[in-house]
């Protein structure tokens, strides 16, 4: 079935004057909530139509979140990306945190949408990242873009994402990774006592357990027993809901001179990873940050701690300095990029 003729038929209203609009959805189901969005396309351009974020627990299952959010909106999509916080392999997503296996056949078959793919989150938001505008992403550091090279993607929030962009003939396809789970790496004493911390308290260190919302907490920690500081009420309660907020809060305004020094460890640790992720693949295309965390440290990730870590290769210092920085600011680019890869999908089928 070509991509024209049976997006028309689904969505026969939207056609004027032998113009169709080609109608998209998109979702980033997590294990606690869930985005959903529905795309028009006109000419290659994406406008939103639709969006909603539920809880994903709320539902028996992915079909009838999906179903339900299409039964709301009226509109029959002919593809749809489904990124899921989890490994895709084979058309199956099999995620930790979710009391689900999504089938993506089983998914084409009860939504009836021909061109329905599922793809990891993080694949979902690296797909993004070449249809961002300026003020859906904020720069970091100055460089030389190649718009030829690898594009890296990482991404702390729950956990620590990484994901590399390439083009290959003209397209783009994103390389999955587990990156986030390999070694830390400590690159000063203070950072190689707070890997024994958490080695003691989980085994295996990886980063991970430094770069995501706990890791903050853990790292809040620790530097509170280095400096023989008790924890306070508030950081006791915000631990027990592994809720890092607050001290991302207090950083930002000011209010506890420890957060914000956590906040600018954690800032270092974010930007040595970023630059070993430069060197690893060359990404010459720029480096990205995505996830929960990064827009909202945006202003400590400014400072020269960042900078000075992903910069601090030895020798290679020079071929760091070139490569530019980028912030994702806008939380809707996992659903951006699962409408685009979506739709690229469609067309080639």
């Amino acid at each position: 079935m070509r991509y024209k003729a049976s997006l028309q038929r689904a969505d026969r209203n939207s056609c004027d004057s032998g113009n169709p609009s080609f109608v998209h959805l998109a979702a980033d189901i997590g294990g606690t909530k869930t985005n959903l969005a529905l795309f028009v396309e006109e000419d290659e351009r994406f406008e939103l139509i639709a969006e909603e974020r539920l809880a994903t627990r709320a539902v028996a299952g992915p079909e009838q979140l999906l179903a339900d959010f299409l039964r709301r909106h009226g509109r029959q999509p002919v593809s749809a990306g489904i990124g899921v916080a989890g490994t895709v392999a084979a058309g199956e997503a099999h995620a930790v945190n979710l009391p689900w296996t999504i089938r993506q056949t089983e998914l084409r078959r009860q939504l009836g949408i021909p061109h329905l793919h599922l793809l990891n989150d993080l694949a979902a938001m690296a797909y993004s990242v070449p249809f961002l505008r300026e003020d859906q992403k904020a720069r970091l550091l100055p460089g030389e873009e190649d718009a030829q090279a690898p594009i890296g993607l990482i991404a702390a929030g729950t956990g620590l994402g990484q994901a590399l962009l390439v083009r290959e003939d003209g397209h783009l396809r994103v390389l999955a990774s587990e990156g986030g789970h390999r070694d830390f790496a400590p690159t000063t004493p203070q950072q190689w006592r707070l890997a024994e911390h958490l080695r003691h308290r989980y085994g295996h260190v990886s980063t991970e357990r430094v770069l995501s919302g706990q890791g903050l907490l853990d790292l809040h920690h620790f530097l509170l027993a280095e400096e023989g500081i008790v924890p306070p009420d508030w950081l006791v309660q915000a631990a027990a809901a592994g809720n890092a907020a607050p001290v991302t809060d207090h950083a930002l305004a000011g209010t506890d001179a420890a957060c914000l020094r956590s906040a600018l460890l954690f800032t270092a640790v974010y930007g040595a990873e970023a630059g070993n992720l430069a060197l690893q693949y060359l990404a010459a295309g720029g480096i990205y940050l995505g996830g929960g965390i990064a827009p909202k440290l945006l202003p400590l990730l400014r400072q020269s701690a960042f900078a000075a870590a992903f910069r601090d290769k030895g020798r290679l210092r020079p071929l760091l300095a070139r490569v530019p920085v980028w912030c994702i600011t806008d939380t809707r680019a996992p659903l951006i990029g699962a409408a685009r890869y979506a739709a690229v999908r469609a067309r080639s089928s």
